[in-house]
């Protein structure tokens, strides 16, 4: 496999991801009635689309993203709403309102999204991102549970020439099973172990060979700072069961959240290292979309002993899975646009009509989340900008 075709698999499965998040969104839309004329994969001039139905259904541009549009997706707003600034035009927010009432066909206003109840608005929202999450969980599943990964084992598979295992006597085949007394369960203890012996001085290996157990006196030799004694593991291909997979997700899930929470910090540092050229980028640091390129391009190219093409498709797998869980998280981050952001207020009006009923007050209709467009163009200026900055250090800086 080629540099490129590893990028080409890479854009196929983020459009794929779009795709699916988006049929999230779509489906429960449809099912619930909500009138939605659009369903888009891309941002930007239209590449490719038909009409299906009510809905037209396309490809554009830039496959950095989605989209289901539908109908009214502001509220009309509350009598003696702010309409108008200082200069006498619509304000943004009246603006948006208007324009989404301009959407709603005559006698189709029961279809408009904000005229559906909060439980199917929340189901409408969360789906694209129930999908991502599934997809991750698909993509994990397949590259640990049916592909698997090479593991080493206990059981020596070479000997370096001239190395201490050749003048301890050790052969291909025996299994260590301790070293200085130590137990050693796996392949990991036993580099462990060994590298706790001192250089020079002897150690015992007890090794398993054929129906035997022996001990077996070898004089490791220091390599790098380290006591080594020569030799290579067997490896075996180990698939992970339901428990093991669900738990490295949440391992996966647990990172992913802790780099969002440092998200801002991460993007200041990865700005300052720009300006440092003399110092290498923090391969820690936040990864952009020509990151991922560059990564999928790595694993497509790589040439290494015992890494064919299944494992080159698990790496590809768990880098979408990655990916994918990435979107399902970063997407519940309760700020417009996001899909969090219309979920938070779907939440925020179900609980102000609980409140306001059992104090008898009146229903004061859905919220009106076209008054927080000021922040949601903040929020979209700095995913721009976020976007931006990586895709530079990316070229510039490369992990």
């Amino acid at each position: 496999m080629t540099y490129l075709t590893g990028i080409i698999v890479l854009v196929i499965g983020l459009v794929v991801s779009i795709a699916l998040h988006e049929l999230g969104h779509f489906i429960p839309a449809k099912k619930f009635g909500i009138l939605t004329p659009q369903y888009m994969i891309g941002f930007g001039p239209t590449l490719w689309s038909r009409q299906i139905g009510e809905t037209e259904v396309g490809i554009k541009a830039i496959l950095l993203g989605g989209y289901v549009r539908m109908v009214g997706m502001y509220a009309p707003g509350r009598e003696g709403r702010k309409t108008h600034n200082r200069k006498g035009e619509l304000t943004w927010a009246e603006q948006a309102r208007q324009d989404a009432m301009a959407e709603i066909p005559p006698g189709e206003e029961h279809r408009a999204f904000y005229a559906k109840p909060v439980w199917q608005r929340l189901i409408v929202m969360v789906s694209g991102t129930l999908v991502n999450l599934v997809l991750s969980l698909v993509c994990v599943g397949l590259a640990l549970g049916a592909i698997g990964v090479n593991l080493p084992t206990r059981e020596i598979a070479s000997l370096s020439a001239g190395s201490p295992a050749v003048a301890a006597d050790l052969r291909v085949g025996d299994k260590v099973v301790a070293v200085n007394g130590q137990a050693t369960p796996d392949w990991a203890s036993v580099q462990a172990q060994i590298a706790k012996a001192e250089a020079g001085k002897g150690a015992t290996l007890t090794v398993e060979r054929q129906d035997e157990t022996l001990e077996i006196a070898i004089v490791p030799e220091a390599k790098d700072g380290r006591s080594i004694i020569g030799v290579m593991p067997k490896e075996t291909r180990h698939r992970a069961g339901p428990v093991e997979i669900l738990a490295y997700e949440w391992e996966m899930a647990v990172g992913t959240a802790k780099i969002l929470v440092a998200l801002p910090v991460k993007l200041w540092e990865t700005v300052v290292n720009l300006f440092q050229p003399e110092k290498p980028r923090d391969p820690n640091s936040v990864m952009g979309i020509v990151g991922m390129g560059q990564v999928a391009g790595q694993i497509a190219s790589a040439e290494a002993p015992g890494f064919g093409l299944a494992d080159k498709f698990a790496s590809f797998l768990m880098l979408m899975g990655s990916l994918n869980l990435t979107l399902f998280m970063f997407n519940l981050i309760p700020l417009m646009p996001l899909d969090g952001g219309q979920a938070a207020g779907a939440i925020y009006e179900a609980i102000r009509r609980a409140w306001r009923k059992s104090r008898g007050l009146p229903d004061l209709g859905p919220v009106d989340l076209a008054r927080a467009l000021p922040l949601t163009a903040s929020v979209v200026f700095a995913f721009i900008a976020m976007t931006v900055l990586l895709i530079v250090a990316d070229i510039l800086k490369p992990i």
